[in-house]
């Protein structure tokens, strides 16, 4: 048994069979050894391996100082069995250690048989031990100091109906044999040899006994020597040919409808060398809807080491003789996943919701890899096991996996809402998946200990611990402690309301206010051409902004807002991205013969879930044939915002040049990880035909009324061309005018925000 653990330390333990499963458990005490996590129970099987973990409540940490053993009773007299350890923890404002006892019902049946050390015959070092009866060993000791001669008879008894027993004997001596003084006679290598299969469910007994001539159990000081077990079986066992997996006895001859679909040569274990062939080409073979595109990288960055000329393709434009290559999704999805399974009528057919496979194909001379599920949860897990081929233990023509998902209430790493998550965590221990539910909390720091609390203030070492789902592979908890810059309440970070969190003036390629994005690709390009200072223009393809989410973007409700300038409007370009592709800003060029609009993006459809809701405003409404007027002009800058309210469900709002254009309601609204300005995430969508001024993120929706102040006093100033020209109602956004920055035109005249904020108050 293996507890060595960096994070956790095995402190006290006791033993009993917790499970009501007729096997001895240990019960393990573990703590976080930074006293900054979980504690609770380890509970391991004889084989020494973890069966269940049970974290105590809160970050209070169990005892290692006194060394106390869990003791396990049943203390509400309710029939349960409980466990019960006191924990050390340090309250807020104190540098004193109190305790706390916890008990915790284990759900199965107290027995106090079951307790190889009841609490209350032995002290806490179980210097006096009193064990229960366990399973007899398969094996026939002679202690004595004669030689004993007998006939050994193993059977098995099967019960037909209630009380009534079946006897078949499965194995009796012809002859006698002798088990000398000190000598043990194995059984399991008797029973071993002696094929059995158990298909019929019900209780059944494996019987052993050494008898006289006369058939009977020979009688000792102890006892007959005969001994008898009792088990269940609850279904028919697999079978091994026919499971679709070419396992290493199975051969083509052997089982057919298992090995006909690869050689013997090779299996996954071999993956992914198995790939290489002397073209040293591989494809990557996605759908024709590009489902997976954001995890090709990943995969192609996986197979680094093997120096491979690989290729990204999508299904329809790839052939069985093109070469080797890994094809991403199933026959529902992948048309070369179909032709490799022969088109099943029933494209779901073998697939089951929760499990995902890695399966190997050879045809035209070449060799694939099939990576799906039943869904594209299971999909994504299947590629995750693929990328970590080191660990997931590929093996087979076929390797099945239960796809451990991870369900979170709050849509992510959102520290502004109370979220619950259930999901799993890798033991660090044993390299398995636990399954874990978890509540965001808040806490306070004193002495080196995280102390759970319902609310903090700010500046008081006032933290959140906030749980997470893996945004890539959506499987594993993760979880983060960040500190609540407003105070923490009931789970979530106190949200400073009214606030301006990033603003991004373009002047040069350190202004980004006081935060700093995460990464800067490629080298930033700006402008004099813009509404104030400088703009950032020319955005190439692989260059963008990207900054973290946290503490910067609340996607319960917020406003996006910058000023933008087209040179050209014959490419899709994005303003800003999230990683999600939930929240998204943008100039949509339509086609041809189509529109041009800006679009604002939040969340899916509530009549479509699979399409994303997007308030639109379409400024040029088609090319052809009607040849309707473009209402915009490369030489103007227009203002354009977005604003939400509402998670998951909610309503996107679009303005352009500070008017309320259009509105959408969305559903399915998450929160990000990160999000980018200029570029999209594939990338492909810069904004490299145009510039970007004044962009800021809020983190609460704007009103119409704010909308428009900003925008009549930010517009910008007349370019000299139509300087000395009649001041016109719309300043300079086509008619010329000779406003100064500060000043808007209206009615020929050039107004302050006072003057405009005072009319506007007498129009209501």
């Amino acid at each position: 048994m293996n507890v060595n653990d960096y994070k956790h330390l095995i402190t006290a333990m006791t033993v009993g069979d917790v499970d009501n499963d007729g096997e001895t458990e240990l019960i393990a005490n573990y703590r976080d050894r930074w006293y900054d996590g979980d504690s609770g129970f380890y509970i391991f099987n004889g084989r020494g391996e973890i069966e269940r973990i049970i974290e105590i409540p809160g970050n209070d940490g169990a005892d290692e100082y006194w060394g106390y053993s869990p003791l396990l009773g049943d203390i509400n007299g309710d029939g349960k069995l409980d466990i019960v350890q006191q924990s050390l923890f340090i309250p807020e404002n104190s540098e004193n250690h109190q305790t706390n006892l916890f008990a915790i019902s284990l759900d199965s049946d107290y027995d106090e048989k079951s307790l190889e050390w009841p609490s209350y015959k032995r002290d806490s070092m179980h210097t006096n031990i009193f064990t229960k009866a366990t399973n007899p060993p398969s094996q026939i000791i002679n202690y004595g100091d004669n030689d004993l001669s007998g006939y050994l008879v193993l059977a098995l008894h099967q019960e037909v109906s209630p009380g009534l027993w079946v006897e078949k004997v499965i194995f009796k001596d012809s002859n006698s044999r002798t088990i000398k003084s000190g000598e043990t006679l194995s059984l399991a290598k008797i029973w071993n040899d002696e094929e059995m299969r158990l298909s019929e469910p019900g209780n059944y007994k494996v019987y052993a006994s050494f008898n006289d001539e006369n058939g009977e159990p020979i009688k000792t000081v102890n006892g007959l020597l005969e001994a008898e077990w009792l088990f269940e079986v609850v279904g028919e066992p697999t079978e091994i040919c026919g499971n679709d997996i070419c396992e290493e006895s199975e051969t083509k001859d052997s089982c057919p409808e298992d090995c006909s679909v690869v050689s013997q040569n090779f299996t996954l274990a071999d993956y992914p060398e198995l790939l290489i062939d002397d073209s040293l080409k591989l494809f990557i073979v996605d759908t024709s809807q590009e489902l997976y595109k954001n995890y090709v990288d990943d995969i192609v960055d996986s197979l680094d080491v093997l120096n491979l000329n690989i290729s990204v393709v999508k299904d329809p434009n790839f052939k069985l003789s093109d070469g080797n290559a890994i094809v991403l999704g199933g026959p529902c999805g992948n048309s070369i996943a179909g032709e490799l399974m022969d088109y099943p009528s029933n494209c779901g057919e073998g697939y089951e919701l929760g499990k995902s496979q890695v399966e190997l194909f050879e045809a035209e001379g070449n060799k694939f890899v099939v990576v799906s599920g039943f869904d594209q949860s299971d999909d994504m897990y299947a590629i995750y096991n693929l990328l970590n081929y080191g660990d997931a233990d590929l093996k087979y023509t076929k390797t099945i996996f239960e796809t451990p998902l991870c369900e979170e209430s709050d849509g992510g790493d959102n520290i502004f809402t109370r979220g619950s998550i259930e999901g799993y965590n890798d033991d660090y221990v044993l390299g398995k998946a636990f399954h874990y539910k978890k509540n965001d909390t808040c806490i306070v720091v004193s002495a080196g200990h995280w102390t759970p609390i319902s609310s903090c203030k700010a500046g008081n070492n006032c933290y959140i611990r906030e749980y997470y789902c893996s945004k890539k592979y959506d499987i594993k908890i993760y979880d983060d402690i960040i500190n609540c810059t407003n105070g923490c309440e009931d789970g979530a970070c106190i949200i400073a309301k009214g606030s301006e969190t990033l603003k991004l003036s373009f002047d040069d390629e350190n202004d980004f206010s006081s935060v700093q994005p995460i990464k800067v690709s490629g080298k930033l390009t700006f402008s004099e051409d813009a509404v104030f200072g400088k703009s950032i223009t020319n955005i190439q393809s692989r260059e963008y902004l990207e900054f973290s989410c946290r503490n910067l973007f609340n996607y319960n409700e917020g406003t996006i807002q910058a000023w933008i300038k087209l040179d050209e409007f014959d490419d899709d370009s994005v303003i800003f991205h999230t990683d999600d592709s939930k929240f998204v800003l943008y100039y949509d060029y339509g086609s041809s013969n189509g529109y041009k609009a800006i679009k604002g993006r939040v969340g899916m459809q509530r009549s479509n879930n699979a399409v994303f809701s997007e308030a639109t405003y379409k400024f040029d409404l088609q090319d052809k044939p009607t040849n309707t007027p473009n209402l915009w002009e490369n030489s103007e800058w227009h203002f354009v915002a977005m604003t939400w309210k509402g998670a998951p469900d909610g309503t996107v709002k679009l303005y352009v040049d500070g008017e309320f254009r259009n509105s959408k309601e969305y559903i399915n609204a998450d929160d990000c990880s990160t999000f980018r300005v200029g570029n999209n995430y594939w990338p492909g969508m810069s904004w490299a035909n145009g510039k970007i001024d004044e962009l800021s993120v809020f983190d609460y929706e704007k009103s119409s009324d704010e909308l428009a102040i900003y925008y009549n006093t930010t517009l910008p100033v007349c370019t000299p061309n139509c300087q000395g020209k009649e001041c016109g109602d719309n300043g300079c956004g086509g008619v010329c005018g000779i406003c100064m920055k500060n000043e808007f035109c209206s009615e020929g005249n050039c107004n302050t925000n006072d003057d405009y904020a005072v009319s506007q108050s007498k129009a209501k």
